[in-house]
Protein backbone atom coordinates (compact mmCIF):
# COMPACT_ATOMS: atom_id res chain seq x y z
CA UNK A 1 0.00 0.00 0.00
CA UNK A 2 1.00 3.44 -0.45
CA UNK A 3 0.48 6.89 1.21
CA UNK A 4 1.40 10.43 1.25
CA UNK A 5 1.61 13.67 3.03
CA UNK A 6 2.24 17.33 2.79
CA UNK A 7 3.35 19.87 5.14
CA UNK A 8 2.70 22.67 6.14
CA UNK A 9 -0.86 22.90 4.99
CA UNK A 10 -0.25 26.57 4.12
CA UNK A 11 2.51 28.41 3.10
CA UNK A 12 2.80 32.27 2.35
CA UNK A 13 5.65 33.74 0.26
CA UNK A 14 6.98 36.09 -1.47
CA UNK A 15 7.34 36.07 -5.12
CA UNK A 16 10.76 34.47 -6.20
CA UNK A 17 11.01 33.21 -2.18
CA UNK A 18 12.18 29.77 -1.59
CA UNK A 19 9.99 27.35 0.96
CA UNK A 20 10.35 24.44 1.97
CA UNK A 21 7.54 21.31 1.62
CA UNK A 22 7.84 18.19 3.59
CA UNK A 23 7.41 14.80 2.10
CA UNK A 24 6.84 11.67 3.34
CA UNK A 25 6.18 8.43 1.17
CA UNK A 26 5.20 4.86 2.13
CA UNK A 27 5.58 2.40 -0.16
CA UNK A 28 7.88 0.81 -2.90
CA UNK A 29 10.63 2.70 -4.83
CA UNK A 30 10.36 2.26 -8.62
CA UNK A 31 8.15 4.66 -9.33
CA UNK A 32 7.85 8.33 -10.77
CA UNK A 33 7.05 11.05 -8.99
CA UNK A 34 6.18 14.74 -9.36
CA UNK A 35 4.16 17.60 -7.67
CA UNK A 36 0.84 19.56 -9.74
CA UNK A 37 -0.19 22.82 -9.46
CA UNK A 38 -3.96 21.73 -9.39
CA UNK A 39 -4.93 25.03 -10.67
CA UNK A 40 -3.52 24.53 -14.44
CA UNK A 41 -4.72 21.92 -16.78
CA UNK A 42 -5.00 18.71 -15.16
CA UNK A 43 -1.95 17.60 -13.90
CA UNK A 44 0.26 19.07 -15.90
CA UNK A 45 3.49 18.50 -15.17
CA UNK A 46 5.60 21.61 -17.21
CA UNK A 47 3.17 24.36 -16.43
CA UNK A 48 3.52 22.73 -12.61
CA UNK A 49 7.09 23.37 -12.40
CA UNK A 50 6.94 26.87 -14.42
CA UNK A 51 4.91 28.02 -11.52
CA UNK A 52 6.62 26.70 -8.99
CA UNK A 53 10.53 25.75 -9.40
CA UNK A 54 12.33 23.11 -7.67
CA UNK A 55 15.14 24.67 -6.72
CA UNK A 56 17.32 21.60 -6.56
CA UNK A 57 16.03 20.33 -10.04
CA UNK A 58 15.59 23.60 -11.86
CA UNK A 59 15.03 22.37 -15.04
CA UNK A 60 12.49 20.18 -13.96
CA UNK A 61 14.26 16.65 -15.17
CA UNK A 62 13.28 14.57 -11.80
CA UNK A 63 17.12 14.47 -10.73
CA UNK A 64 16.25 15.01 -6.95
CA UNK A 65 16.10 11.70 -5.41
CA UNK A 66 12.70 10.79 -3.13
CA UNK A 67 13.42 8.62 -0.33
CA UNK A 68 10.52 5.90 0.69
CA UNK A 69 9.43 5.72 3.91
CA UNK A 70 11.01 8.75 5.37
CA UNK A 71 10.99 12.52 4.90
CA UNK A 72 12.08 14.38 2.34
CA UNK A 73 12.61 18.22 1.70
CA UNK A 74 11.36 20.25 -1.37
CA UNK A 75 12.52 23.60 -1.79
CA UNK A 76 10.78 25.18 -4.13
CA UNK A 77 10.59 29.09 -5.05
CA UNK A 78 7.42 30.64 -6.59
CA UNK A 79 7.38 33.02 -10.17
CA UNK A 80 3.66 33.96 -10.26
CA UNK A 81 1.60 35.66 -7.58
CA UNK A 82 -1.43 34.16 -6.54
CA UNK A 83 -2.89 31.59 -4.18
CA UNK A 84 -2.12 27.75 -5.57
CA UNK A 85 -2.84 24.07 -4.51
CA UNK A 86 0.11 22.01 -4.66
CA UNK A 87 -0.48 17.87 -4.56
CA UNK A 88 2.32 15.17 -4.74
CA UNK A 89 1.54 12.20 -6.69
CA UNK A 90 3.46 8.68 -7.59
CA UNK A 91 2.50 7.40 -11.16
CA UNK A 92 3.54 4.38 -12.89
CA UNK A 93 5.48 4.08 -16.80
CA UNK A 94 2.62 4.35 -17.63
CA UNK A 95 1.66 7.86 -16.80
CA UNK A 96 -1.46 6.30 -14.36
CA UNK A 97 -1.94 8.03 -11.63
CA UNK A 98 -0.81 5.67 -8.29
CA UNK A 99 -1.52 8.40 -5.37
CA UNK A 100 -2.24 11.95 -5.09
CA UNK A 101 -1.61 13.58 -1.33
CA UNK A 102 -3.14 15.46 0.29
CA UNK A 103 -3.33 19.86 -0.84
CA UNK A 104 -1.10 22.44 0.31
CA UNK A 105 -2.31 25.82 0.06
CA UNK A 106 0.65 27.97 -1.54
CA UNK A 107 -0.27 32.05 -1.63
CA UNK A 108 2.34 33.83 -3.55
CA UNK A 109 2.49 37.53 -2.66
Amino acid sequence: AYSSSLSPKKVEVKKGEVFNLEVFFTGKGGHKWSYFVKEEAEYDVKDSWDLFINVDDPEGKGQQKMKCNQKNIWRLKGTKKGTFHIVFVVYNKDKDLLLVSNEVEIVVK
